[in-house]
């Protein structure tokens, strides 16, 4: 797998799933909330009333073809409060985004962190990537042996 560091929108970069992180929020009035929620002509509002997605810890929602994006889908990951996000939020976070079939068959995968760029996040995510996508290969058999996950490259977006 390849890895990159990208100083990239969100909604630019070339990759089949753009992962948005996201703290818990009661209204959508953060600078890069209401971004996300211009760019996809209030998909985010339409969620957050709908009580579909509020950024709460483990929550996710799959967005497809979404408007705006160069991505052919985005997944909202809540973290839950500000305060609270840690490594192992993002660990736990990413081990459920890789066990989606959204993200298996993704060949590009892009992780915004905008306003969370510590470097331990990012380790943290790979690694709950990793973790959560495991698979005990080595006893099986035919097809039940072969890896179905797709993803060749995983873009860091800072």
């Amino acid at each position: 797998m390849n890895y990159k560091f990208a100083i990239e929108d969100f909604h630019t970069v070339n990759a089949d799933t753009v992962v948005i992180f996201t703290a818990e929020f009661d209204k959508i009035g953060d600078k890069y909330l209401s971004r996300v929620d211009a760019i996809t002509r209030g998909a985010l509002s339409a969620l957050f009333k709908t009580d579909e997605f509020s950024g709460k810890k483990f929550e996710l929602t799959l967005v497809y073809q979404p408007v705006g994006f160069k991505a052919r889908r985005i997944i909202l990951a809540g973290l839950g409060e500000k305060k609270k996000i840690d490594s192992d939020t993002f660990r736990c976070v990413m081990g459920m985004i890789s066990r989606m079939k959204t993200v298996k068959n993704s060949k590009k995968l892009a992780l915004s962190f905008k306003g969370l760029e510590n470097p331990a996040f990012c380790q943290a995510a790979v690694e709950g990537y990793f973790l959560g996508s495991y698979k005990m290969l080595d006893f099986k058999t035919g097809e039940a042996r072969q890896d179905v996950t797709k993803v060749s490259e995983m873009s860091f977006l800072i």
